[in-house]
């Protein structure tokens, strides 16, 4: 279960976080954080198909704050601690990224192989490989919102996907930058570039997808030494 909460604006030590299955009659206290945690904050020591309740409170040197509730697991959405395997697709390639579409039923694989792959999950144990990228590309990477992809394409930088045709990926646009990572949210674009130098460092570029066709570069600020992901969580990278 990965919990986020607000944080105070006032002196804050750190918080507890608590929980309570729907069996229980009184919170406990499962984890402790620093003032400024690393979100989400993970529990894992849940059980599946249990009705579970959250708290959490900050502490100082004069003490807690009260509880409030910040998260609330019900049956209809289960905390799945033993997932089992229950279907299997070949001829997508070794898998480096995978992003799903549930609206459409349908999964996004990149690989060195074929560069985007498209599954049909609409039935789980029976994934069905129904289409890809013409021409293919080494994908290491993709990330997908709504009808759009985007994906880090080693010598180019980064590529753009209309994927309204979910059979049938096609290239729309590019970014020529040294792109190593990427994330996209709606019609924007997040990338992280290599930027060489004594030393080198890597630089967040923020990329305008409204025209598909010719994606812009709108804002660009250095991140730091290196980046391994990224994902756009509401609001926040």
């Amino acid at each position: 279960m990965d919990l986020r909460w607000t944080l105070s604006t006032g002196s804050v030590s750190g918080y507890n976080v608590y929980r309570k299955a729907s069996t229980d009659a009184t919170f406990t206290m499962v984890k402790q954080v620093g003032a400024s945690p690393v979100f989400p904050v993970a529990d894992t020591t849940p059980s599946a198909a249990t009705t579970y309740t959250y708290g959490v409170t900050a502490w100082n040197s004069g003490g807690s704050s009260t509880m409030p509730t910040v998260l609330t697991n019900t049956p209809g959405c289960p905390v799945t601690v033993n997932p089992t395997l229950v279907g299997y697709v070949p001829a997508v390639g070794i898998a480096k990224d995978v992003a799903v579409d549930s609206t459409r039923g349908v999964a996004y694989v990149a690989s060195t192989e074929f560069g985007i792959s498209t599954v049909d999950v609409s039935n789980p144990s029976n994934p069905v490989a129904i289409g890809g990228a013409i021409p293919p590309f080494d994908g290491e990477e993709l990330a997908v919102s709504g009808s759009l992809g985007v994906a880090p394409v080693a010598g180019v930088g980064m590529e753009v996907f209309d994927l309204s045709t979910p059979s049938a990926p096609r290239l729309v646009g590019s970014v020529s930058a040294p792109v190593i990572h990427v994330a996209l949210a709606g019609q924007t674009a997040y990338v992280a570039m290599v930027v060489s130098g004594n030393p080198a460092h890597v630089d967040l570029g923020v990329v305008n997808l409204t025209i598909p066709a010719a994606p812009s570069m709108i804002g660009r600020i250095t991140l730091g030494p290196q980046v391994e992901k990224m994902r756009v969580v509401g609001s926040l990278l």
